[in-house]
């Protein structure tokens, strides 16, 4: 297993594509940064503007994108098939690749924090002190994290294809959300106090007034800590079993 770690860490390094997309990550907060200078925006809490960086669209995207790159990578190449005839198992295999990739997108994390932080500065916003909130809302969007890898790192393992991967990291689960809730209305139209909304349980939401700087109700904490672990068991294991049942 230390073999296979090492393996797809030195791939990781020599990779340009992860450079590329991640990079395009820090030019867009750089550009969206500068045009809010321009726009004469009053300063900010750079601290607060740090705590937000994680769950911004263009981290989330470039995760989906980078994760199907590297998921699907050695099955579009067709080189799976040689990692296998070195007698390394399936489920090694396929659960080292889980563990370097969530490693970056843990690094990937920290990297946009800081440099939000210190390009916030740099333009003058203020600092405070972390507070208590700030540093609960960290632990969480780094659980958070683990759910959204496990999401796109399943999804991407099991079409196997980067560009079908790709599309469904971007929009495959938004779009089923949006036609559940569209079928449950529908539904439930006439049912009087009808208030149950699905969007409440998609991945990509669960932290939004967190990240906004709202404190969590108790129901959103608890959705806060069950359904990022919850997708990563539903969507990792599906990866593995079909990893396992796969012709290479």
């Amino acid at each position: 297993m230390m073999n296979l770690l090492k393996f797809e860490w030195r791939k990781l390094r020599q990779s340009k594509a992860l450079y590329i997309v991640y990079g395009l990550g820090l030019v867009t907060i750089t550009l969206m940064m500068l045009l809010s200078k321009i726009m004469g925006a009053k300063a900010d809490n750079a601290t607060a503007m740090m705590t937000s960086a994680i769950g911004g669209s263009s981290m989330i995207s470039l995760t989906g994108i980078y994760l199907a790159l590297f998921a699907c990578g050695d099955y579009s190449q067709h080189t799976i098939k040689n990692i296998y005839a070195r007698g390394y198992s399936r489920t090694a295999v396929y659960f080292s690749k889980y563990l370097v990739s969530l490693l970056v997108v843990f690094a990937a994390a920290i990297m946009y924090m800081v440099y939000t932080f210190l390009l916030a500065v740099i333009f003058g916003n203020h600092v405070q002190n972390i507070s208590a909130f700030q540093w609960g809302s960290f632990a969480l969007q780094f659980l958070w994290l683990i759910g959204i890898h496990g999401l796109y790192f399943g999804l991407s393992t099991m079409v196997e294809k980067t560009g079908i991967a790709v599309a469904l990291n971007l929009f495959g689960i938004t779009l089923v959300f949006s036609l559940l809730d569209l079928l449950i209305n529908l539904i439930f139209v006439k049912v009087d106090n009808f208030n149950f909304n699905i969007t409440d349980y998609q991945l990509e939401y669960v932290l939004m007034p967190l990240i906004s700087g709202q404190a969590l109700t108790k129901a959103e904490l608890i959705r806060a800590l069950v359904i990022p672990l919850s997708y990563a068991v539903v969507f990792v294991g599906g990866g593995w079993l079909v990893s396992q049942r796969r012709d290479v």
